[in-house]
């Protein structure tokens, strides 16, 4: 059994994946596969010269696959081991992941991360509060601000019991991974994260945030190549996350309505970066969505057909 088994999941991260997997690799006790969801040569180079070192292993399935399957992916192609890490490719760790897992204290129904400093968002921290109707509502008026965390405002040492922790950096032992069958895969892309912590939490753990610096997260650097795809892909699967957690449950399909509305309307108004069209295409997936649950796929495209010719 090794000891750490590593996920990086990459989509046209050529520029920041050199410094992560350097983090990464810092730690002896670490293997690495990344799961290259863009299908890109200069990508696949920034692995080629570590993969001799028989610590990195690049898999590329030839589609994107979304976040969830490819890192379900990687770690299944993995040997058993007693912890596991999910990374984005755009964090740069200056702390070994080896530690994290440590500080756990041998509790293994708990998901840890360690502290992510924003250079873009000094005052952010990649843990948040739960995901509630109120919230992502408040959310759509006044941004993320409406998550934030005051106990969390600066680095304290201590471990903090969280509702969830963002996804850039998880890590849990290996025998949690396998009881959580890892991600669910109706999550193209976003709020995966928010899921498996919730399951955690319904199964007695804890999400922990050890309040210790433990690198940076450039963050939105995949979400600004995707031509607006990953921004429709956030919406559906916010739809799925309150179909299946917010309660009542028969009101959960009328308040995510009211969430994508507001935020519509309001970032509309103000003109987002990402455009109306893609704002029309998201509330047009969404209002399917909402009339034939689990029918939309924003990233998953179907393999080449072998008759094509």
């Amino acid at each position: 059994m090794g000891e750490l088994a590593v996920v990086v999941v990459a989509y046209q991260s050529a520029e920041t994946l050199p410094s992560c997997l350097d983090g990464i690799l810092s730690d002896p006790a670490a293997t690495v596969v990344v799961v290259d969801n863009s299908s890109d040569p200069a990508t696949a180079a920034a692995c080629r010269g570590r993969v001799d070192s028989g610590r990195i292993t690049y898999l590329d399935p030839g589609r994107n696959l979304g976040y969830a399957s490819a890192a379900n992916l990687g770690l299944r192609s993995t040997a058993r081991s007693a912890a596991i890490a999910v990374v984005n490719p755009d964090v740069r760790l200056t702390r070994r992941l080896s530690e994290l897992h440590t500080a756990a204290g041998g509790h293994t129904d708990d998901v840890l991360a360690g502290r992510l400093l924003s250079p873009a968002h000094p005052t952010s921290v990649n843990a948040r509060r739960a995901t509630t109707f109120r919230r992502e509502l408040a959310k759509a008026v006044v941004g993320t601000r409406a998550y934030r965390e005051p106990q969390l405002a600066r680095p304290d040492g201590a471990a903090h019991d969280v509702a969830q922790l963002d996804g850039a950096l998880l890590v849990m032992s290996g025998e949690l991974w396998a009881t959580l069958r890892g991600f669910d895969e109706a999550f193209e892309l976003y709020y995966e994260d928010v899921d498996i912590c919730t399951r955690v939490r319904h199964n007695g753990g804890r999400c922990l945030l050890l309040n210790q610096v433990w690198g940076e997260h450039i963050g939105g650097h995949s979400y600004a190549r995707s031509g607006g795809a990953a921004y429709c892909a956030l919406r559906i699967s916010r739809v799925r996350f309150a179909r299946r957690w917010w309660r009542p449950r028969w009101l959960a399909a009328a308040g995510v309505l009211a969430v994508t509305l507001t935020e519509f309307f309001v970032r509309s108004a103000t003109r987002r970066a990402e455009g109306q069209s893609v704002r029309n295409r998201a509330l047009a997936l969404v209002i399917r969505e909402l009339r034939q649950p689990h029918s939309q796929r924003v990233l998953l495209q179907p393999p080449p057909s072998e008759d094509r010719e």
